[in-house]
């Protein structure tokens, strides 16, 4: 272990002071070539008896990692960077918003934001002895919480299986200290370096048998040489001449991702009107069904609503969505009994590729969800995990009516209104009083909650508090819900500013439902709300790509890229936002702000004016707004704007948001002060960190004063 000589600080910032290792970071070498297998095990056990002192003394590393490790010019492995150590009993030490360790190293218990304790940095040696032999993680993912996906649900390739000469006594060592439940690994380093030891031996044994057996004849160099470019140059033509010979007209382009996928909504065969809730509620669940497959990416419902009843070709939606393959049928709800009926179409060739139809009683219709979704899987090659088979083979039964209210629920919370909102929470308590077990009815109640302070003007501590209990009960109740997940990661982020559970909840909820496409996106704005725009940035593309005619993932995604990407970005989103809806009255007035901030007042005011408008702002109020911009200017049109909120707020919920943003374009710093604490004791502005309007009093000590409070990194 790196000797520790000192923990101070000085200034406000701590810091430790520890020893100079002459040497390479172990991830560097590993970078250039995976290591001999002796190498290999012999770092494993200098890492693992630096570990062993460091338990010995209580303290858990909980960031082992090749990069924490250096190489020394002695050729020994030293054990680096305990900042993130813990004492047992102790209070952990980290930073707040981030994540307790490195993700590709995590344990799935650290993963899952539990207490690390030894087991976790033996699991975390596990995994530096496997990039150690293969030269690559067992994990990977495009983003964190593809990475954590595969860490809770996945197992790696066998090292055997990437590399020869592997022994299987290796890989039940890597295997063993990756066993993801931590009474199954090895609990202790000693234990774990008993198996390297002997493996150790068995290494050995061939090099010392080599030295006594009979020298070879050596082959003259120059006769390698030329063989090997002889046979090198006879496999290339050969494999050119096989692959010309061979190409035909269809293998000029890439065959069509199928694992990419659509479902377009099903048509209601009832001839009924009033059962369309119900034909696009069972759209919806076997969307959410496939969507858990983390093989497939399934496009979201909010996209794949864009069709419903469209005469659009499948290979132009196909190509809309960027999907290899659709599914299409129908739903018809009769008597008390459900049938569905399937099929799957290649996005490029308009192929039918399967088809078929599923019959049950409604107390069945989970299991339909999942027969589709299964066949739906196998068809386009989809691997599952064994816990994703398992999920499927388990289905229940559901009380007919609390389902069909449930639905209802869904239908009205889809349409994001005020008085929707407020018809979904009415229908989803109706099904819990038929059903007080029914989870996805508390979450759906949940998810209602939680998004009223944006679509409705409920104040947050009202909202937020309901959507809490909602989502704490459906999880009591079914802990695998990743919508509940979802809601609480806003709460803890909107709310509680307790950036450390929202960040896991929300990793939690895309390791449930890699498809969620709210999920995403309520992770970029925590992303975004930590400063942290690169990786929101990321995130939000994801949500995008999920569901790429999302009027308010779009909206958030030219939040975003205004804060990361600049104007011009920002605009173009908002313009492809608005071009789909010109009536989407929240993607106004955050263009409304970025007009604004670039000088383009005229623009900034038609867009706000109309914001008003479409949130139902009485008539002559506009005109007002209206009349003070023509006949002073900007300033004018703010201050008249500041008048009307105070005259607003004495019958009704005014966010101070709106304060702080106008009294922030007259550059009046008491008043935006005044404000944004009136915004903290509402919890209502978590964003404050990037908020453009901002930037001028950020070296404002009270802005300061502020984030820490709210316990926002500066």
């Amino acid at each position: 272990i790196c000797t520790i000589y000192e923990i101070d600080e000085a200034d406000g910032q701590t810091f430790i002071v520890m020893a100079y290792v002459d040497g390479v970071p172990l991830k560097n070498i590993i970078e250039t070539r995976p290591l001999a297998l002796k190498d290999a095990v012999r770092y494993a056990m200098q890492i693992a008896r630096g570990l062993k002192e460091a338990h010995a003394n209580d303290v858990v590393h909980r960031d082992v990692k090749s990069a924490n490790v250096v190489v020394s010019s002695k050729d020994h492995a030293v054990v680096m960077d305990f900042g993130l150590a813990k004492l047992k009993g102790q209070t952990r030490l980290t930073r707040e918003g981030t994540t307790v360790g490195t993700v590709s190293y995590m344990s799935p218990e650290q993963a899952a934001g539990a207490d690390a304790d030894r087991r976790s940095d033996i699991w975390s040696l596990g995994v530096v002895l496997y990039e150690m032999i293969t030269g690559r993680l067992p994990f990977m993912g495009d983003h964190e919480a593809a990475v954590v996906y595969a860490i809770m649900n996945e197992e790696p390739e066998p090292v055997t299986g990437l590399r020869s000469g592997v022994s299987m006594d290796l890989e039940r060592v890597v295997s063993k200290a990756m066993s993801k439940d931590p009474k199954d690994r090895y609990q202790s380093v000693d234990d774990m370096l008993v198996d390297l030891r002997a493996v150790q031996k068995k290494l050995e044994q061939p090099a010392q048998a080599q030295k006594q057996s009979p020298a070879q004849p050596k082959r003259s160099s120059l006769y390698g040489f030329l063989a090997g470019a002889i046979a090198v140059a006879v496999i290339v033509i050969a494999a050119y001449w096989l692959m010309e010979r061979g190409r035909g007209p269809a293998d000029s382009a890439a065959p069509p991702d199928r694992t990419a996928v659509a479902v377009l909504p099903l048509d209601n065969l009832s001839n009924d009107p009033a059962q369309e809730y119900f034909a696009d509620g069972m759209t919806e669940a076997l969307i959410t069904q496939l969507a858990q497959i983390a093989a497939l990416r399934v496009i979201s419902r909010t996209s794949v609503m864009q069709y419903k009843e469209t005469s659009k070709p499948i290979t132009e939606i196909a190509r809309e969505l960027s999907v290899g393959a659709i599914v299409e049928g129908s739903v018809l709800h009769t008597g008390g009994r459900v049938r569905i009926t399937a099929q799957l179409i290649d996005g490029v060739t308009d192929e039918h590729l399967w088809a078929s139809s599923f019959d049950r009683d409604l107390t069945d219709v989970l299991a339909i969800h999942s027969d589709v979704a299964r066949a739906v899987a196998a068809e386009v090659r989809a691997e599952l995990t064994s816990q994703e088979t398992v999920r499927l083979e388990q289905t229940r039964t559901v009380d007919p009516a609390a389902y069909e209210l449930y639905l209802r629920g869904r239908y009205h919370w889809n349409r994001r209104t005020g008085p929707d909102l407020d018809k979904a929470v009415d229908y989803f308590q109706e099904a819990i009083e038929i059903d007080p077990d029914y989870a996805e009815a508390y979450a759906g109640a949940a998810s209602a909650y939680v998004v009223m302070p944006t679509h409705a003007a409920v104040p947050i501590g009202e909202a937020f508090e309901r959507a809490r209990g909602m989502a704490e009960k459906a999880l009591g109740l079914d802990p695998s819900l990743s919508e509940a997940h979802a809601v609480l990661g806003g709460v803890a982020t909107e709310y509680d500013w307790n950036w450390d559970e929202a960040g896991w909840r929300f990793i939690k909820a895309i390791s449930l439902n890699p498809n969620d496409a709210t999920a995403h996106q309520w992770y970029a704005e925590y992303l975004r709300d930590l400063g942290r725009f690169d990786e929101a940035m990321k995130e939000i593309e994801t949500a995008r790509r999920l569901d790429p005619l999302s009027l308010i993932i779009g909206t958030v995604y030219g939040t975003i890229a205004y804060y990361g990407l600049g104007f011009e970005e920002s605009k173009a989103e908002f313009d492809r936002v608005l071009g789909m809806d010109p009536d989407f009255a929240i993607a106004r007035m955050i263009r409304s702000t970025a007009y604004a901030m670039e000088g383009k007042y005229d623009e900034a005011v038609a867009d706000y004016l109309r914001y008003l408008e479409l949130f139902g702002v009485r008539q002559e109020n506009v005109d007002s707004l209206r009349a003070s911009y023509e006949r002073g200017g900007f300033g004018s049109f703010c201050r008249t704007q500041i008048e009307l909120m105070h005259v607003g707020a004495k019958t009704g919920y005014i966010s101070p948001s709106l304060f702080v943003t106008a009294f922030a374009y007259l550059n009046e710093p008491d008043s935006v002060f005044y404000y944004l604490e009136m915004g903290y004791r509402d919890r209502s502005m978590p964003y404050i960190k990037g908020w453009p309007p901002l930037d001028p009093f950020k070296s404002d000590p009270r802005f300061s004063d502020l984030l820490r409070r709210m316990n926002l990194p500066e």
